[in-house]
Formats: structure tokens, C-alpha cells, sequence
């Protein structure tokens, strides 16, 4: 989990995926189709998602190699703007919905919108994504989706967000898509062996960005709940798989700068194992032989970007786009300034800090006299033509 933060559980979850509204119904299937299924879902942000696909003539979904990290070389692109990402699943059996619990820094980069209708059936002229795949054989259609996106309005400091779809309508083996495929397919109307797309997301990044590592957090439900997980048909009914944050790879963004370097692949306990058919819930687990990108801490800001000049900071310097819908100052004409702070002793109340606006012009400042060493940086470059 990375820059978390505990807020109260949002009701809607509750109603996207686990309400009265999933009904199902039972079927006969194959004998070895009625077998326990192989759950280990796996979620990842795909960051460049350019090689995931849809062909509608054949109903297939293609996902290609999973990019963790987008790389901007230097100097990197200063200026508010914005990337697509998608969120992407595999190791999964008879899928009826998902949630993904998303952590990030709100002034730094967040989701902006999600589409969860990602790519277009031209032959039906529908929407589709990874859940309502499947045609259904009653209606020769795809299923609608039912969804929610949870995104607070962007504010200073650690955010979370939850988003999530599912199919709508009446459960069974058939419309509840696989991938990679089982040995006996349940349906033959689709195809996504290496994975599905279940929504697109727009990430928009704030100005002053460049030479920072951003990110986007895939997380369990801790400290936020609920946490991501997979919702699974079984034949009677639905199951809950709660994803661990071993099983799921998160996304980053280095802006003028490169991409961090990957730790080792974190162990998980062998004995939690994916729930059987019957079984309420479980927890999924990292199957033998998958390498998931660890979640890792990005590094604190080491620069700030003042009239076109990388200044440094001083080990400890926080900074960060303030907005009057944030941080109201109704004396101030001034609708976005950058404040940047500094506590070289937090035995001593009260920290140094300046303030400017979009055109680098210095509004305010209290700086210490223990200080004046590390601001003087930033007050030459705001100074400087």
C-alpha cells in the first residue's frame, strides 16, 4: 500500500457488487467443468496500454505485454496533463464483477474518469470490457455492466478512490468470461487468453511535475476498506476473492526521469488458498512461476522546476499545488499557487515556507533564520528573469 489513507468505508460498495441485485441461477455443465475452478486473480495497471486490443469480428480481447511504469525522458513534461491507463486481470474462472481500491497523492497525479465500456462491438454496436465479453446465447448480445467510480474531488495530500463494474442480469458459466481459458470452455462466443481489460482510466497530472517518480496505488483493504477484490460465480451463487497486494502490480508514471528499479517478488503464504465453489470468500494467492512488480515506495521530490530550472531541495522539502476549492484564501486573487515547506527541527513549533503562483511569482514567505540556506535556491530562481 502506498500513501494510503484510512477513511470511512463508502456504502456503494456494498451495492455495485455484493446486493440483492446479483441473482443467479444454476445450470448443468460438463462434469469437469462443475469442478473446482483455478482462482488466482491477478490485477495490474497497465500504464501503456497500447498493445491491449479488441477485435469484434471474432469477439476477442487481446492484452500484450503489461507496461508497470510510463517513462518520460528528461526534462520531462512540466505542464498539467494527462495519460490513459488501463486496469487489466488474468488468473481468473467465471468472473461476474471486480472492485479496485485505488491510493494516490492528490496533487500530484489521480484519476480523473474511468471508462469501463472500453472498447466498441462494432457488429452490436456495443461497449464492451473484460465482464460482459461473452455474448449471451439468449440475446445475442452482450450483457450490460453495472458501475461505480468513487473519486473524491482532488485535494492536497493522500487520496483513495474505489471503482468497479459487474454484468447485470441473471448468473451463469456461460456470460462469467475466463482468462486464460479453462481446458473445457463453458462458451465459445469469446477469446482472451492472456488477460482482459476491465476499465480505462484517465490520470490526469498536475503542473510542475517533472522529475518525479508518480504513482497509483492497487490496494487491499487496508487501511482503506473495502479492497480490491474479484466477484465469481459458483453455480449456487457468488464468491468473494479478496486480493492481496502480492497479487496485484501497481502503477507509475516518472516524469523526466526513470522508472524505479523493482525489489524482489514479496512470498506469500502457501496455506491461503482460493476458495472451492461452495465456499463463501477467500483470498487469492500468487500462482507458482508469476513475477508481480512489488509495491515499492517513490522517492520524495530531490527538485522543483522554476522558470525552466531543475532547483534542488533540501532533503525534507514538501511541495505542492494549493487551489481556494482546497486551501480557501478569500483575500488572495490568486486561484493556484505552489506553497513549498520546510521543518529542519520538528522539536521546534511551526515550519518555513513560501508560496508563489503559476507565472513564478513569489506571494508570500516565513522563512527561519536556521533556513535561509535551503530557500535561497528557490528565492534566486523566482527572482531570475
Amino acid at each position: 500500500m502506498l500513501g494510503g489513507v484510512a477513511l470511512a468505508a463508502p456504502v456503494l460498495a456494498g451495492v455495485l457488487l455484493f446486493s440483492g441485485w446479483l441473482t443467479s441461477e444454476e445450470e448443468d455443465v460438463p462434469e469437469s467443468n462443475a469442478q473446482a475452478p483455478v482462482q488466482a486473480p491477478r490485477l495490474a495497471i497497465d500504464m501503456v496500454p497500447s498493445s491491449n486490443s479488441y477485435d469484434s469480428g471474432t469477439n476477442s480481447m487481446t492484452v500484450g505485454q503489461i507496461d508497470y511504469c510510463l517513462e518520460n525522458p528528461p526534462p520531462g513534461n512540466n505542464a498539467a496533463h494527462n495519460h490513459l491507463a488501463q486496469i487489466v486481470i488474468s488468473g481468473v474462472e467465471d468472473l461476474v464483477g471486480w472492485q479496485a481500491r485505488l491510493n494516490y497523492e492528490g496533487a500530484f497525479m489521480r484519476p480523473q474518469s474511468v471508462t469501463f465500456g472500453v472498447f466498441q462491438d462494432d457488429a452490436r454496436g456495443q461497449n464492451v470490457s473484460f465482464p460482459n465479453l461473452p455474448i449471451d446465447g439468449a440475446g445475442g448480445v452482450h450483457r450490460s455492466i453495472t458501475e461505480v467510480a468513487n473519486i473524491p474531488p482532488a485535494a492536497v495530500g493522500p487520496q483513495t478512490a474505489l471503482i468497479g463494474s459487474a454484468y447485470m442480469g441473471d448468473q451463469n458459466f456461460a456470460v462469467s468470461p475466463d482468462t486464460p481459458p479453462k481446458l473445457l470452455p463453458d462458451d465459445s462466443s469469446y477469446s482472451a487468453p492472456g488477460g482482459g481489460v476491465l476499465a480505462q482510466i484517465l490520470l490526469e497530472v498536475h503542473a510542475n511535475r517533472a522529475g518525479d517518480v508518480l504513482y497509483l496505488d492497487l490496494d487491499d483493504s487496508s487501511p482503506n476498506a473495502p479492497g480490491s477484490k474479484a466477484t465469481v460465480f459458483t453455480g449456487s451463487g457468488t464468491s468473494d476473492i479478496d486480493l492481496l497486494a502480492a497479487t496485484m502490480a501497481d502503477g507509475f508514471h516518472a516524469e523526466g526521469t526513470s522508472c524505479p528499479v523493482l525489489g524482489g517478488v514479496p512470498t506469500v503464504n502457501p496455506g491461503l488458498i482460493p476458495p472451492p465453489p461452495e465456499a463463501d470468500g477467500g483470498t487469492s494467492v500468487v500462482p507458482p512461476g508469476v513475477t508481480i512488480p512489488p509495491e515499492i515506495t517513490p522517492p520524495p521530490p530531490t527538485s522543483i522546476t522554476i522558470r525552466g530550472q531543475q532547483v534542488p531541495l533540501a532533503p525534507g522539502m514538501r511541495y505542492w499545488l494549493s487551489n481556494p476549492s482546497i486551501d480557501p484564501a478569500p483575500s488572495s486573487p490568486i486561484q493556484d499557487r505552489w506553497m513549498v515547506t520546510y521543518d529542519s527541527d520538528p522539536n521546534t513549533p511551526g515550519d518555513s515556507w513560501i508560496t508563489f503562483d503559476l507565472d513564478y511569482n513569489l506571494l508570500g514567505s516565513h522563512i527561519r533564520p536556521e533556513d535561509e540556506e535551503e530557500f535561497q535556491p528557490l528565492l534566486d530562481a523566482l527572482a531570475s528573469p
